[in-house]
């Protein structure tokens, strides 16, 4: 999609917002939210009958123009505009993935592929089909969960950086949590842990 998409949709907002009885100062606020949130560098130009967008450099650099003529009071519309913009920055719905990924069938993959690549053909086939079931389900109960409950998984912003002992220690402790989840003798939790926290480096 590039940046095009989203950039369109900053402009979609902002004309919502403009065109329905929102202040100026506030359409401007939330455009610029989202654009961050999006990752981009846009800025929104209100003019009377049209919003331009225009890049975040200090010499603008025109990117589109849409109409909008500020002439009618939708305090609703604006309401929903507003929601939804604060609904893409809200990291809370993720957590609907984390017992997916635990379900996740990854060591039937991993010895699938093994079996494959030690030519046991129908051993290895049989795991992967049945993994690729697995991940089936899951996908379809997560999006059977998500449609009944009419939500969707947020638009997140760039990650920040953060220090890489600190990225250590965390990918230590999902490690961890992954292996005990899988019933893994405490004998050998050093080995994942000493792995996952080394990949850190790559």
């Amino acid at each position: 999609m590039g940046l095009q998409g989203p950039s369109d949709l900053v402009l979609a907002f902002a004309r919502v917002l403009h065109i329905n009885g929102e202040s100026t100062d506030d359409t401007l606020a939330s455009a610029e939210r989202l654009s961050n949130r999006l990752g981009l560098r846009v800025r929104i130009i209100p003019r009377w009958g049209e919003l331009h967008l225009a890049d975040g450099d200090e010499v603008a650099r025109l990117v589109s123009v849409a109409t909008a003529d500020p002439t009618g009071v939708d305090m609703d519309r604006v309401a929903s505009a507003v929601r939804a913009i604060d609904r893409l920055s809200s990291s809370l719905r993720l957590v609907a993935v984390c017992p997916c990924m635990i379900l996740v069938p990854g060591p039937h993959v991993l010895n699938g592929m093994m079996d494959l690549a030690a030519v046991r053909v129908p051993l290895g086939a049989s795991r992967l089909i049945y993994a690729g079931l697995v991940i089936l389900v899951i996908s379809a109960g997560m999006l059977l969960g998500l449609g009944v409950l009419g939500v969707s998984l947020p638009v997140d912003p760039p990650g920040r950086p953060v220090p890489l002992w600190l990225d250590m220690i965390a990918a230590g402790v999902a490690v961890a949590a992954y292996s005990i989840f899988f019933s893994t003798p405490f004998r050998m939790l050093g080995w994942p842990v000493a792995v996952g926290m080394l990949a850190t480096w790559s």
